[in-house]
């Protein structure tokens, strides 16, 4: 009956002859089989639990405890259950299955990968303990191992398209831009329009400066799926990357309007704000982006620029300072926080910044040219002189805006 799966009639016959030897081994396994065929867990480990009491060296119903502590969430009992049978049967899988569960359970990815490699090596047929395997490699980025267990995965169940989207994403870290795509193109045949596989190839297109496919694949995922902020995130990033500033700000106000404390996204739609001349609510954007975190490089560095542009100098100055004084230590930086400098008339700090620039970009004319006017106006005209035929020789247009031709 109980290979019939006709559970219940088999529970009848095993109580009436349980009531003529209520302790005998195998009348007792049955019942509780029976038990457990019929979702009653607890009842089904009392019994098991008893059997063992009795008989500690019972593989199956040790085998069976394992079961009902993985469908239990029970890691204890697992772990438990699961030693003992190793002891008795040293390549038992159900033993390994559970002590593979607990590793995985516990995020002990190298333990996992132990288990379930002694499992295909058991049973090289199985596909979700070639799946396993696949996901205990990745974990702990044995990347050659994860793609050949996911390859068997795929060769054991082609039709399963969380396989090809592991794969593409093994791949991907690996290097293999053409194997990763062509992993997640299998993976979308099978399941189209997944929000994880269309985040993953349209991350793929980006890395491979095929931005405009890219963002297809986001806008095509966002018509599924609308709340996938991630999706939008990327997609304003690429419409700042390619002046489409009014797109850039619609796609990042989704994703500040959902996630207030996403400083990259603040950043981001700051930036675009201050491109379609939305001067307030960008320094808004970047002011929120430092209340998210402070030192906020990003944003100290858009309101800079928009103190600039108002020329307020004193401002600006004070957040270019910050700058620096974070570590900040690029050309522009010192070749902008000179000229506050030079104009509130700090010529020695101006021309120390101008060659804390140069020294980073030996070829920087503007940084040559008011390098000059700075020294020039300390009476150094010699020195002067050479700035100013050096930046000419990089860039002779700056004649025509400095010296008026």
């Amino acid at each position: 009956l109980l290979h019939m799966k006709q559970a219940e009639k088999a529970l009848e016959c095993f109580e009436v002859v349980l009531k003529k030897t209520p302790t005998e081994e195998t009348r007792l396994l049955g019942k509780a089989v029976a038990l457990e065929l019929l979702g009653k867990q607890d009842e089904a480990l009392e019994i098991y639990r008893t059997i063992l009491a009795a008989n500690p060296n019972a593989e199956e119903p040790l085998a069976n405890t394992i079961h009902i502590g993985m469908r239990k969430n029970d890691t204890a009992l697992v772990r438990e259950s699961s030693e003992k049978l190793l002891t008795l049967r040293p390549f038992s899988q159900a033993a390994l299955e559970g002590l593979a569960w607990c590793a995985f359970a516990s995020e002990e990815y190298e333990a996992a990968s132990k288990y379930c490699a002694k499992l295909v090596e058991l049973t090289p047929e199985h596909f979700e303990r070639w799946y396993n395997l696949g996901v205990a490699y990745q974990k702990i980025n044995r990347l050659d191992q994860a793609e050949k267990a996911y390859i068997e995965a795929g060769r054991l169940k082609p039709e399963h398209p969380q396989v090809w989207a592991n794969l593409g994403v093994v791949r991907q870290l690996m290097g293999n831009p053409k194997g990763a795509r062509e992993s997640y193109e299998q993976a979308l045949k099978l399941k189209n329009e997944t929000p994880e596989i269309l985040s993953n190839m349209a991350g793929l297109l980006e890395e491979q400066g095929q931005s405009a496919e890219a963002e297809a694949l986001y806008m095509k995922l966002l018509q599924k799926h609308p709340d996938w902020d991630d999706a939008w995130f990327r997609l304003g990033f690429l419409r700042l990357t390619r002046n489409d500033a009014g797109g850039a700000r619609e796609a990042l106000e989704r994703c500040v309007a959902n996630r207030p404390d996403w400083l990259e996204a603040q950043v981001n739609l700051g930036l675009a704000l201050k491109q379609v001349g939305e001067v307030d609510r960008a320094a808004s954007c970047f002011e929120a982006g430092l209340k998210i975190k402070p030192d906020s490089i990003e944003a100290l560095r858009g309101l800079a620029a928009l103190a600039i542009e108002k020329q307020d100098h004193a401002r600006a100055l004070d957040l270019q300072g910050r700058l620096i004084d974070l570590g900040e230590r690029s050309p522009e930086l010192f070749y902008n926080t000179g000229l506050l400098l030079q104009k509130r008339g700090q010529v020695d700090d101006a021309i120390s910044l101008y060659r804390e620039a140069l020294g980073l970009r030996a070829n920087f004319p503007e940084a040559l040219l008011n390098l000059g006017h700075a020294l020039k106006s300390q009476g150094r005209a010699e020195e002067a002189r050479t700035c100013w035929r050096q930046a000419l020789e990089m860039k002779p247009e700056l004649a025509q805006g400095y010296f008026g031709g």
